[in-house]
Formats: structure tokens, sequence, C-alpha cells
């Protein structure tokens, strides 16, 4: 059997991945000892991501291998709990270098996370943010299946699939994993991403300059990992505007949000066929969908702390962010696989 070899458009991702992580790594650090020397940062949320992070983590590794007892096994153990420190440090680092300058600079981005953080799961802006994540993966998820679809209607070979349903067909063991692995991931590159566009900002010292930017950077990014054919280009790019939006807009919580629906559609077997062998994981997959909405159970009142968020510029109106709410609410009810 000949071994695998990565194509051009993958180790392009590497190389891009590798320039990215160095600079965010380095910056991070010299941030994070100049905010703990002036006693700037979220100390508790950072602990909580962190702690969350490597929750995660041991989750999918416990549940999404095998395990044997032997001495190899502690070894394995021992690797696994120093990734898993490794990643939670990371994830620290970046939000105590990130909150003090993007929380005085565009507030908006870190409101609704900071609440999340606090432990007000429950409260009308959070459960905003975390519904406009859900529409947009909805809605980038059904214009890439058809951006995929458009070759072959006018007579030319599909585009190659980026990924899909894999190891969830194993079972319950493994779609814990799968989604303790998404609950992992999502965090770490939005953090990354959000440290990168500050960068951006800090370089250009303009928000429209730095945002275009970004487009251009992260279009590029996933088109270097899933390939360069005209209709994933388009669909990348459609990806990238809607990511540059949201982030500046509503900010992280939307864009994390986003980036779980979005991987739960696409590497979940979803089927409307109670017949199909596969009907048990795909209502597995269909019911984790709409416990998203739980977060919307807000208190009577509370819908009116929305009006006191800043937007990326201006205030929100009073009106329109509980009408916002309102018609996200309905929207997602309406969607069909959260029946």
């Amino acid at each position: 059997m000949q071994p695998y070899q990565p194509t051009g458009a993958e180790r392009a991702f590497l190389v891009i991945a590798v320039l990215l992580f160095f600079p965010v790594l380095v910056g991070s650090a010299m941030l994070v000892r100049q905010n703990l020397r002036l006693g700037r940062g979220d100390r508790r949320g950072a602990f909580r991501l962190a702690a969350f992070v490597f929750a995660a983590w041991a989750v999918a590794g416990l549940f999404g291998a095998h395990h044997v007892t032997n001495l190899a096994e502690f070894q394995l153990f021992m690797e696994f709990l120093l990734t898993g420190l490794a990643w939670s440090c990371l994830i620290w680092i970046l939000y105590i270098a990130l909150e003090p300058y993007v929380r005085r600079r565009w507030p908006a981005t870190l409101v609704s996370w900071s609440r999340l953080l606090a432990g007000d799961f429950r409260d009308p802006l959070v459960g905003r943010d975390v519904l406009i994540g859900c529409l947009s993966a909805a809605s980038t998820t059904a214009i890439g299946t058809l951006l995929w679809f458009i070759p072959s209607w006018i007579g030319h070979a599909p585009s190659k699939p980026f990924f899909g349903p894999t190891w969830q067909f194993l079972g319950a063991r493994t779609i814990i994993a799968g989604i303790s692995q998404i609950l992992f991931g999502a965090p770490i590159f939005w953090l990354a991403a959000l440290f990168v566009l500050v960068l951006l900002r800090a370089l250009l010292r303009k928000d429209s300059a730095a945002a275009v930017a970004f487009f251009l950077l992260l279009g590029v990014f996933a088109g270097a990992l899933s390939g360069l054919a005209p209709a994933v280009l388009v669909g990348n790019l459609i990806f990238s505007g809607v990511a540059v939006f949201l982030l500046i807009r509503f900010g992280l919580l939307t864009m994390v949000a986003h980036d779980i629906f979005w991987s739960v559609l696409e590497t979940f077997p979803l089927t409307a066929q109670g017949s199909a062998w596969y009907a048990g994981i795909s209502l597995a997959g269909i019911l984790l969908l709409p416990r998203l909405r739980s977060l919307l159970s807000t208190p009577p009142g509370a819908a009116g702390r929305l009006s006191e968020v800043p937007r990326w510029r201006g205030e929100l109106p009073r009106k329109i962010a509980p009408s916002l709410v309102a018609e996200c609410r309905a929207v997602l009810y309406a969607f069909p696989l959260a029946e």
C-alpha cells in the first residue's frame, strides 16, 4: 500500500496554520505578561474556559479511544493529559491576552461570552447570540450543499466533498467523543481568529481595513483546507464574509455557536427516513440541535437588558433588540430539524 501523500492544498493549509500559530502564541504571551502585571483580564472567566476545554478534551479521549490495561495505556494517558493541559493553558493565555483589549475596543464582542462564563445561561443576550449563530450555520450549510450540486447541473463533475459522517456510525461512544471534540475545538479556533483580527486592527489602524484583511485571510485559510475548486471557493468566500460580520457585529459567542451547530449538521448522518439503518444515530444528531434553545428560557423582564449592550458602533436601539430575539426564536422553532 502506498503511503498517503498530502495534496498541494493540504500542504498550503499546513504552512498557513503554522505561520499563523506562532505569531498568535508569541503575541498572546507578551500581552498576558503585560495584562497580569497591570492587573487586567477576567481571570475567573479564563479559568472556567480552560477547565471547560480540558473537560471536553477528557471526555473525547475517554470515549473516543479503546482502552486496555497495560503499560502502553499509561503512556498514552500521560500524553493525553499533557496535551489537554497544553490546550487549556493556550486558551487561558489567549483569553487573558484578548479580553482587556477587545472589551475596550469592541465591547459588544465579549459581552454575551462574559455572561456565559459567569454562569448566566438564561441571559437574553446569550440566547440571542446563540440563535443567530445557529441560524447562520444552517444557512451556510444549505448554501454549501447547493453549491456542491451546481457543477453537476451544468454538466461538470461535482467538487470533492470536504468531509462527512465517519465514526458517528460506530454508535453512542463515538457520538459522545465527536460532540466533545466539537466543543473543544470551537472556542480555541475562534479565540485565535479574534486575536488575529485584533492584531490586524493594531497594524492597519482602521476597523474597515482590518475587517477586509481578516476576510481575505480567512478565505485563503478555508480555501487551502478544502481545496480551490470554483464552487468550494465561492462557498468559502461566503462563509468568510458571514464570519467576519458575525464576529464583529455580534461577538465571539455567535461564532462559537455557529461552529458547533455547523459541525453537527456536517458530521452527523442526518435523515428523515425512519427505516434507514442509521436512523437512530441521525435522531441523536437531530435532538442535539434544539437543545440550544434551552438558553432562551429568560426570566420575566430580562429582555430589557439587551438595550444596555453597545453595538460595534453606537448603541443598540431599545426597540430593535427584543424584536430580534423574538424573530430569531420564531425562525428556529420553525426550522424542521428542531421539531
